[in-house]
């Protein structure tokens, strides 16, 4: 039967939840031009990313050497985030938009190591 997924609001834009249980979660991730989640890891989860629309600078932890590293993903690029994987995801452009698939969310099993959007206090915006 058909249904409209649920609509979560971020300070980045939204996610569209379209299934989150037991088995498995898909969501998909619109974010507002410069705007950012957190740099985050799970400990649960296994999710894989498909960039549908627009381009993002994609921040990661490299946890053997302890650096941070950054690359610049566009539309049809895909990244596997193993559990543990500090990340984060800045958009380039309006409305870029990424598919992602992931073992199931749980809320409690986000670990933030770096401020994103929803965490910048005014005084910290450029503006």
């Amino acid at each position: 039967m058909p249904y409209k997924g649920e609509i979560h609001e971020k300070a980045w834009g939204h996610e569209l939840w379209i299934i989150n249980n037991e088995h498995y979660c898909g969501k998909l991730l619109v974010f507002k031009k410069d705007k950012s989640f957190s740099m985050h890891y799970h400990i649960l989860k296994d999710e894989a990313w498909y960039i549908s629309k627009g381009e993002f600078i994609y921040k990661y932890i490299d946890t053997e050497t302890a650096s941070q590293k950054s690359v610049v993903v566009r539309e049809g690029d895909c990244i596997h985030l193993m559990p543990g994987q500090p990340h984060q995801m800045i958009a380039l452009e309006e409305g870029s938009t990424i598919f992602e698939v992931s073992t199931q969310h749980f809320d409690s099993d986000s670990y933030r190591v770096g401020k994103g959007s929803s965490q910048l206090d005014p005084e910290d915006l450029p503006f």
